[in-house]
C-alpha cells in the first residue's frame, strides 16, 4: 500500500516504431495530458458515455435474435467498464492530482549522458578505435564532442564527477546544503535531454542517415552493457559496490531517479522510462521496485515502416532490435560480430565471447515476453492509444475497478499451464474455447503422457542407462549416445540437453521439428477435446496460445475449424499467419494479445477491499483520504 502510495515507475518496450516515445511523452506532457484528460472526465463525456449504455440497455432487452442480443451485450459490458474507467480516473484526478506528476526519463538520452561523460572525463575516442571500420562512428563521436564541451559552461568536469559521487554515496545532506551546486546540475541533466536532440539533428543533416546513428547507438548500448558504465569508477573511489556491467545503464537511470525523487524541488515520484531494449534492465528495476510496470506496445511492421519511412532497412534493423539470433547466424557472421566486440570482451574463447555477447545486446522480443501490460497501437489514432495508457494507469491507481476480459482470464490461464512444460527450449501454453466461451481444450508443449521431459533428464542419465530403458537413438546410432555423454565437464554431465537440436549437429542437418520430442501445445490442446469427448470446434472456437502457432500447429489449427487465434509473443520466422492461414476459403481472425499478463494480472485484478467497503470507505473523509493518498 504505501508503494502504491508513493512511488511508481512506468517502463515502456516494443520493436522501433510501436509508439514507446509518444506513450512516454504523453504521460509528461502535463499541458498536453491536463487537457486530455480533462475532455475525457467532462460531464459531457459522461453524458454521451451514458446516453450509450442506456440505448443499449433498450436494444439487448428488445431483441428477438439471440445472436444480436449477445452481441447487444458484449458492447454493452464494454460501455459499462469504460463507465467505472472514467469514473475511478476523475475521482483520483479532481482529488489526487499530484498522481499524475510524472517525470520523463529515456535510455537512449541516458547514453548519450554516458557517451558524454565518457567524452569529457574519458576517452570515448580511444574505445571507438577498438571498433573495425571506425570512421563513421569518429566522425558521430566528433560531433558529439563538439556539443559536449559547451555543456562546461553549465558546469565543470570535477563538479559532474562530484555530484555523482555524492548520489552514489547517498550523502543527500551535503546535496541539499549546497543549492547551487544541485541547481546547476540539474541545469546539466536538462541540457543532456537537449543536446540529445541537437545531436539527432546534426547527424540526420550532415551525415545523411538516421540509420546509421541507430546502428552507432545500438552498438555504443552494446559496449556499454559489456564494460560498464564511467559511473562505475566514481563507486569505486568513493568504495561503494556497483552491478555487472550489463546493468550500466539502468543503474545510470536509477541514479537520476534517486536525484529527482530526493533534490529536485519539485519533487517527482512517479516517473515513466522509454525504451527498454535487454531483459537484465528489466530485471534491475523489477528486483528493486514493487511498483514498477512494464507496459509493451505492439505494432505490425507494415505500420511502423509507415511511421518512420526516413529508416533505412527497417527489417534489418529490426532483428537486431528485437534479439539477434547468434546461434543461427554462419560462421562469417559470427566472426565478423566477434570482431566488432572482441576488445570489450574478456573470454577464454569465441564461442565463451558470443554468449557475453549475447546478453549485453538488446533483445526487445525477450522484453516483450516480460511485460506487465500488452497494449496494441495499430492506429495512427493516438486518443486511442492515450485512453489505453490511462486505463492500465487507473488500475495501477486501484486495482480491481473492473474485473479482467475473458481474453486476459483465458490468455493467464495458458501462461498458467505453459509453466508445466518441460521443454528446455521455450514453454508454451494454449486454451480452447467454443462459441459460447466455455473451455474445450488445454495443453501446454510437452512430451506425450507417459514419457520423460528433456528438461529432466540429464547427459549423465544416458551414461548410466543403456537404449533399451532409456532409448535415445536407432540400434544403428550408438555414436550418437557416446557424442551426448563426451563433454568437457562433470558440471556438463548434469545439465538437460534438447535432443531436436543434439540429433541435427549428430546428422550435420539443420534443426527440425519432426525430431522434437515433444507434442506442441496447440497440438496437446486439440487432442485434449478428442480425447475427452469428440466435441466440434467449429463455429467461432477460439485458441488462446501465448506463443503464435508454428506452421504445423497452424494446419492443424485450420484443420479443425478454429475460427479465431489469440496469441502473446511470435514464434522466430514463422510464415504461418501469411501462408497457412490465409490459404483457403476460411480465414481464420488472428489477434495480438491486448491485457494484463501473469507479472501483474493478480496486482492489477485483485482489489483491496471488495465494491461495497470500499464505496462505504469513500463516504468517510477520513479513511477516504487515507486510501486515496
Amino acid at each position: 500500500m504505501e508503494g502504491r502510495r508513493e512511488f511508481l515507475i512506468i517502463g515502456f518496450t516494443g520493436p522501433i516504431g510501436a509508439g514507446c516515445t509518444t506513450a512516454a511523452k504523453f504521460f509528461s506532457n502535463f499541458e498536453n495530458f491536463d487537457r486530455f484528460v480533462k475532455a475525457l472526465i467532462s460531464e459531457e463525456n459522461f453524458s454521451e458515455t451514458n446516453k450509450q449504455i442506456y440505448d443499449l440497455y433498450k436494444r439487448m432487452m428488445l431483441e428477438y435474435e439471440n445472436k444480436k442480443k449477445e452481441d447487444y451485450k458484449k458492447e454493452l459490458e464494454k460501455r459499462l467498464k469504460e463507465r467505472e474507467f472514467l469514473k475511478v480516473l476523475k475521482y483520483y484526478y479532481d482529488e489526487t492530482p499530484y498522481k499524475f506528476k510524472i517525470k520523463y526519463i529515456s535510455f537512449s538520452k541516458a547514453l548519450i549522458q554516458e557517451l558524454v561523460e565518457r567524452i569529457l572525463l574519458g576517452d570515448l575516442e580511444q574505445e571507438i578505435k577498438n571498433f573495425p571500420n571506425n570512421e563513421l562512428y569518429l566522425t558521430i563521436v566528433s560531433k558529439i564532442k563538439d556539443q559536449a564541451e559547451q555543456l562546461l559552461s553549465i558546469v565543470n568536469k570535477e563538479s559532474i564527477k562530484n555530484f555523482w559521487k555524492a548520489i552514489i554515496a547517498r550523502r543527500f545532506r551535503e546535496i541539499k546544503q549546497n543549492k547551487d551546486h544541485w541547481f546547476k546540475f540539474k541545469k546539466y541533466l536538462n541540457a543532456i535531454d537537449s543536446l540529445s536532440e541537437q545531436i539527432k539533428k546534426i547527424i540526420k543533416e550532415e551525415i545523411n542517415g538516421s540509420s546509421k546513428y541507430i546502428s552507432f547507438l545500438q552498438d555504443m548500448g552494446t559496449m556499454v552493457r559489456l564494460k560498464g558504465s564511467i559511473l562505475y569508477r566514481f563507486s569505486e573511489e568513493e568504495k561503494f559496490s556497483y552491478p555487472h556491467p550489463v546493468y550500466a545503464l539502468s543503474y545510470r537511470i536509477n541514479l537520476i531517479i534517486k536525484f529527482f525523487r530526493h533534490f529536485d524541488p519539485d519533487k517527482y515520484n512517479r516517473f515513466v522510462i522509454e525504451a527498454f531494449r535487454n531483459p537484465f534492465e528489466i530485471e534491475f528495476f523489477r528486483q528493486r521496485y514493487y511498483e514498477f510496470y512494464l507496459i509493451s506496445l505492439f505494432a505490425p511492421f507494415h505500420i511502423r515502416q509507415k511511421r518512420h519511412p526516413h529508416i533505412e532497412n527497417l527489417e534489418e534493423r529490426d532483428k537486431i532490435d528485437q534479439g539477434l539470433d547468434i546461434d543461427s547466424l554462419n560462421e562469417n557472421k559470427k566472426n565478423e560480430l566477434y570482431e566488432k566486440f572482441a576488445p570489450f570482451i574478456e573470454a577464454n574463447n569465441t564461442e565463451e565471447a558470443l554468449q557475453i555477447l549475447k546478453i549485453a545486446m538488446q533483445d526487445t522480443q525477450k522484453c516483450v515476453e516480460l511485460s506487465d501490460i500488452n497494449i496494441n497501437n495499430q492506429t495512427d489514432c493516438k486518443e486511442e492509444l492515450y485512453k489505453k495508457l490511462l486505463f492500465y494507469f487507473s488500475l495501477v491507481l486501484q486495482p480491481g475497478f473492473v474485473p479482467p476480459s475473458t481474453d486476459e482470464t483465458l490468455m493467464n490461464m495458458a501462461y498458467m499451464l505453459s509453466l508445466q512444460s518441460t521443454c528446455i527450449s521455450r514453454q508454451v501454453g494454449a486454451i480452447i474455447t467454443e462459441e459460447n466461451g466455455y473451455i474445450v481444450g488445454a495443453g501446454w508443449n510437452d512430451v506425450s503422457e507417459g514419457q520423460i521431459g528433456c528438461g529432466l533428464r540429464w547427459r549423465k542419465d544416458c551414461e548410466m542407462l543403456d537404449n533399451e530403458i532409456l532409448p535415445i537413438h536407432p540400434l544403428s546410432e550408438e555414436r550418437f549416445r557416446e557424442k551426448i555423454i563426451k563433454v568437457n565437464g562433470r558440471d556438463r554431465l548434469e545439465e538437460s540437453f534438447c535432443f531436436k537440436d543434439e540429433y541435427a549437429k549428430f546428422k550435420d542437418k539443420s534443426k527440425s521439428l519432426q525430431h522434437c520430442r515433444a507434442l506442441h501445445a496447440e497440438e496437446n490442446a486439440i487432442l485434449q477435446t478428442a480425447k475427452i469427448g469428440g466435441i466440434g470446434l467449429k463455429n467461432a472456437a477460439t485458441i488462446y496460445t501465448t506463443t503464435f502457432p508454428c506452421e504445423l500447429c497452424a494446419k492443424k489449427i485450420y484443420q479443425v475449424g478454429i475460427d479465431r487465434v489469440v496469441y502473446v509473443e511470435p514464434y522466430p520466422k514463422s510464415i504461418s499467419e501469411e501462408v497457412f492461414f490465409k490459404d483457403g476459403i476460411r480465414q481464420p481472425k488472428i489477434e495480438q494479445f491486448e491485457g494484463v499478463k501473469p507479472y501483474s494480472y493478480f496486482r492489477l485484478y485483485k482489489p483491496l477491499f471488495n465494491k461495497k467497503d470500499w464505496q462505504k470507505f469513500l463516504k468517510n473523509n477520513k479513511i477516504k483520504k487515507f486510501l486515496l493518498s
